[in-house]
């Protein structure tokens, strides 16, 4: 929030999210946005995003997350089913598709919601 002029917030779970929104407004941050929902069904409205951060883990790249990040855009996301060692990727939108580099090996919390149902 101290190096972009907004961000989009989404956690599926709202007492999570009602506490992350009364510490960081409690903290002065203006420039945050929240919603209780889906987060691998990310935020049309305010679409198309310069870079997505993801903070589950997920089996497969949500496709309503990749289609809102802009070409040029980029997505860190962790890979890997849950109880498993997942792999943290970068993911570059070109105009060809998702140009995805691996990173590190991570654990994050598994990705819950209807983008994960196969």
């Amino acid at each position: 929030a101290e190096i972009v002029s907004e961000v989009y917030t989404v956690e599926i779970i709202k007492s999570l999210s009602e506490e992350a929104k009364d510490k960081l407004d409690a903290a002065n941050y203006t420039n945050i946005h929240f919603r209780c929902a889906d987060g691998g069904e990310g935020w049309k409205e305010q679409a198309p995003f310069d870079s997505i951060l993801v903070t589950a883990a997920a089996e497969n790249i949500p496709k309503a997350l990749s289609a809102q990040l802009k070409t040029g855009g980029r997505m860190v996301i962790p890979l890997g089913g849950a109880g498993e060692v997942q792999i943290l990727y970068v993911l570059e939108k070109t105009e060809d598709g998702l140009e995805a580099k691996p990173g590190i090996a991570v654990r994050f919390v598994p990705m819950t919601g209807q983008s994960q149902i196969p």
